[in-house]
């Protein structure tokens, strides 16, 4: 699993920083485009989180379709930490990098 730290304080599934969902979707934004956004991300609502009263964990699978990413392994990322955070795209997966 991977640390994930997220800094999308308003995403129902944020509790202080880290996401109560056990998996996120990373998704890239285009072939020429050097972002990937956090497609599990959900504005919240004023209600509780998606997942209930589930506790948030830094240690988070992440499913990613960015094949061109250095830390995409067969779909998953193997990266040991990972920063969500707000930038013009949307929650921005900032460990993004296009292989060499």
């Amino acid at each position: 699993m991977t640390h994930l730290e997220c800094s999308e304080r308003d995403c129902c599934n944020n509790k202080a920083g880290c996401c109560c969902l056990d998996t996120i979707s990373v998704q890239g934004e285009g072939e020429h485009n050097n972002e990937a956004v956090c497609c599990s991300y959900r504005a919240d609502s004023g209600f509780d989180n998606a997942v209930g009263e589930q506790s948030a964990a830094p240690a988070t699978d992440i499913r990613c379709n960015e094949s061109c990413c250095c830390h995409n392994e067969t779909g998953c990322c193997c990266a040991d930490r990972v920063d969500i955070s707000e930038c013009g795209c949307g929650p921005e997966c900032k460990m993004f990098a296009k292989e060499d």
